[in-house]
């Protein structure tokens, strides 16, 4: 499992294919709300997973796939 950026161009696509309150659509909102506020954050998934942020360094990442994983292990 890894960290991967999702483009805007991506995210919008995403949206758009699964509608209006899609998870995706939510997040794309989310995200253009958190940058109208003048905030530089960016979509990313981990695995199955999506959330806004700034990026994340090595630390967080890490934290993030570990929690990803514990999260798949309990399903």
């Amino acid at each position: 499992m890894s960290l991967e950026f999702v483009s805007d161009e991506d995210l919008v696509q995403l949206a758009e294919e699964a509608g209006e309150g899609s998870l995706e659509a939510q997040l794309l909102k989310a995200l253009r709300s958190d940058r109208a506020r003048d905030h530089q954050y960016f979509a990313f998934r981990v695995g199955e997973y999506y959330f806004t942020g700034p990026a994340p360094d090595a630390r967080t990442e890490a934290e993030l796939l570990a929690l990803a994983d514990l999260v798949e292990l309990a399903s």
